[in-house]
């Protein structure tokens, strides 16, 4: 029941939106009119955009609307079956029917539902985010080769639907990797890391197939925005054998066409030799060289994102809000303040300490979403300079939705303690 009200819900906030929002990236994301046409444009592998997105826009013959509808049903199953599981990992049936309850109003929010109506790549992005913490914690309870299977299904969905994705993975592998090292079932925690690594080195030949490959765009709005204005990392790339044509600087928000034209053209043989033989050694040498500054900068406060939250509902004029202000601020308050960091700090340590303890597998997701979610904030930060605010939302997002998870298993944990007395 409690369900079907969330569905009514969903259902009706698509319908305040008047039409779907194709903006910007949104037309590439779109797809094209057949599938003869996606194959003249480079196929799968290559396209300007990673394949997902495009192909099902393709399937629905550019239709904006029935994209957008979908972008509805899939969340809406994602975040479903998130409180599903989650709720399935606690023992108290009260509190079980809360938890179930939390997290669909945790999906509610405005944050999460504009971008269904938005023909971009969070919608997915935060979709199969769900499912991934969902997978993990179905996994983790009960390592089975179904189970991974599904997971590294999920894993290489979500890697083609954004390129950082594939990082995010191989970080997850890596950590899967270690956990074997203390897990009883080896072979499928390994297994996890081979598969994860796969998707990751698939993802970057897709990456690299298309005619410009695609971190080039990105790789250059860092150049303009972060580092030419900036008189020392100005000066670093130049040490590193930088040199920026002029005609690049005048471009404030470069396409893919002002790329084709300029970093292919004959008297641009110097810096592009230098993007695709130093670029990123460049970048990665540079972050290096500027930690702790480059560490901290995805959560300075003057940033936002995340744990300043920024909704972005600017972008959809027509969205008129469906539930009431108090139930977005519930998930969308600053985590910035003393108390709000004190409290993150605390409810780690317990979950942590608590995981530790009794080896309880649940656990061990939210754990690892929390520290992941850095990880994307960081790679997201210093990947692209360009609409950073949204690049980085789901980095805040898969943040507070690792912390509700974390909140409802211990408070699950402390009701049980609470009970255990009276029983006795």
């Amino acid at each position: 029941m409690l369900f079907l009200v969330y569905v009514n819900l969903r259902v009706y906030t698509g319908m305040t939106f008047r039409y779907a929002h194709v903006q910007g990236d949104g037309v590439e994301y779109l797809g094209f009119e057949n599938f003869d046409q996606m194959a003249a444009h480079g196929g799968l592998w290559g396209l300007t955009r990673p394949f997902l997105l495009p192909l099902i826009g393709t399937w629905l013959q550019k239709d904006a609307e029935a994209f957008a509808w979908l972008q509805t049903f899939v969340s809406v199953i994602s975040w479903g079956w998130l409180a599903h599981v989650a709720s399935s990992q606690l023992k108290t049936p009260l509190w079980r029917l809360s938890a179930f309850g939390l997290v669909l109003l945790f999906s509610a929010q405005e944050r999460i539902v504009i971008w269904d109506w938005s023909i971009l790549s969070e919608s997915f992005t935060l979709s199969l985010m769900a499912v991934l913490l969902a997978c993990w914690m179905l996994l983790t309870e009960k390592p089975t080769w179904p189970r991974l299977l599904l997971m590294l299904g999920i894993s290489a969905l979500w890697a083609f639907t954004r390129d950082l994705h594939a990082w995010i993975l191989l970080l997850t592998g890596l950590l899967s990797l270690f956990g074997a090292f203390f897990a009883s079932h080896k072979k499928i925690y390994i297994a996890a890391f081979a598969g994860l690594l796969l998707v990751f080195l698939a993802s970057n030949h897709s990456v690299n197939a298309a005619g410009l490959p695609r971190w080039t765009i990105p790789y250059m709005h860092v150049l303009l925005f972060d580092v030419w204005p900036d008189p020392e990392a100005r000066s670093f790339f130049e040490s590193h054998g930088l040199t920026v044509p002029a005609h690049l600087l005048d471009l404030r928000t470069p396409t893919t066409e002002d790329f084709y034209g300029y970093t292919f053209a004959p008297e641009f043989s110097d810096f592009r030799t230098w993007l695709f033989t130093k670029g990123q050694d460049t970048l990665a040498r540079y972050l290096l060289h500027s930690a702790p500054e480059s560490l901290l900068l995805p959560i300075n406060p003057s940033n936002g994102y995340p744990l300043e939250p920024q909704v972005r509902s600017g972008r959809f004029w027509d969205y008129q809000p469906v539930l009431p202000e108090f139930t977005n601020n519930i998930f969308t308050g600053s985590l910035r303040n003393p108390w709000s960091l004190l409290f993150i700090a605390g409810l780690f340590a317990f979950s942590a300490n608590t995981w530790i303890r009794t080896k309880s597998p649940i656990w061990t997701a939210p754990l690892a979403g929390v520290l992941l979610s850095y990880a994307y904030a960081f790679l997201s930060w210093h990947g692209d300079a360009f609409e950073r605010t949204r690049h980085v939302l789901p980095a805040d997002i898969h943040l507070r939705a690792s912390l509700v998870l974390l909140l409802l298993f211990a408070g699950d944990k402390l009701v049980q303690r609470l009970k255990t007395p009276l029983n006795q």
